[in-house]
């Protein structure tokens, strides 16, 4: 069931996805956020440092839009079960969509992360796309390193990606004691052909597939690794006949 609906996803993405979503993922990543200021549905005050010494995830959500309840399930789990992250809403507020609105749907739910409104500075990265839901993988320094214009039915891939940039993200490299000795430079090595797993899970699924097509409509930009497993024609990117190989790969037929 999960394959057919992957494949059915991938089918819809094919010939739905506006022409200005991949421009406004591209303007969206590298938006510095960190000097927000603004308020939390209870009017309390929130700004940047809450993106202090950990990586965050936020979602831009409205009240009335039905594809929000599943992403803010998914970030209430994140939030209770990976307090090493942090999770945020954004609300888009209007007329329906109001702090009030906001605080009781939050409380219908048992939803328990903080909310918040948008300032000038989210403001401008949201403006980039009409979508809601849309959500943003945030560094330690407030910078927004990856978006996703999509609502998410589970925490994966949301999990996936926030663990992924905190491994990868650069230590501070302490002060060399002394001058280390030179050592032989080694030689290149070759690198491992693609298997089509894309979202690094240790298995290829027609899940997989899905994100090779969102990475080749550049609704999210791949980083290398993700290149390196699902650049199937080794063409140097991800393009969407990768994304069909791998789907055949998953229904046997490759």
């Amino acid at each position: 069931m999960k394959r057919i609906a992957a494949i059915l996803l991938i089918i819809c993405l094919a010939f739905s996805v506006p022409a200005f979503g991949a421009q406004s993922v591209r303007a969206q990543i590298g938006s510095d956020v960190s000097g927000f200021s603004s308020e939390l549905i209870d009017g309390a005050p929130v700004d940047g440092s809450v993106f202090s010494n950990r990586y965050s995830v936020v979602t831009y959500w409205a009240t009335w839009q039905q594809g929000c309840f599943s992403q803010m399930s998914a970030l209430n789990e994140i939030a209770v079960s990976h307090p090493e992250y942090g999770v945020f809403g954004l609300l888009c507020t209007d007329a329906t969509s109001t702090p009030a609105a906001a605080a009781a749907f939050m409380e219908q739910n048992g939803f328990v992360f903080p909310v918040f409104t948008c300032d000038d500075v989210w403001q401008a990265v949201v403006d980039e796309t009409m979508y809601i839901p849309q959500s943003f993988i945030v560094n330690d320094h407030g910078i927004i390193v990856e978006a996703w214009q999509a609502a998410f039915t589970t925490p994966d891939t949301l999990l996936e990606r926030l663990a992924y940039w905190s491994e990868t993200a650069p230590a501070e490299t302490p002060e060399p004691t002394e001058t280390p000795e030179p050592t032989e430079t080694p030689g290149p090595t070759e690198a491992p052909a693609p298997d089509g797993d894309v979202n690094l899970d240790g298995s290829v699924e027609a899940t997989d597939a899905l994100l090779a097509l969102r990475f080749a409509l550049e609704m999210q930009i791949p980083t290398e690794e993700n290149i390196a497993h699902g650049d199937m024609d080794m063409s140097g990117a991800i393009e969407a006949t990768d994304a069909l190989i791998i789907l055949r790969m998953t229904m046997g037929i490759q």
